[in-house]
């Protein structure tokens, strides 16, 4: 129904694993749902831990994806 309206569709929520960055995390998400969706859909992304990769990657997946 959501596609009919041209209205935004949340996918699961993505958690990295400790051994990925944010933005490893968000490409491996993408690349499982691009090939499975016909409708724009959006991602959260879990921040499990702090550190200045994170906030590199915050920056770029908030400016640029």
């Amino acid at each position: 129904m959501c596609a009919l309206v041209s209205d935004r569709i949340n996918v699961d929520l993505v958690i990295p694993t400790k051994e990925q960055t944010l933005l490893e995390a968000y490409k491996q998400w993408r690349e499982r749902a691009d090939s499975k969706v016909c409708c724009d859909y959006g991602l959260h992304i879990a921040i499990t831990h702090w550190n200045e990769q994170v906030a590199k990657d915050m920056e770029i997946l908030t400016k640029e994806k």
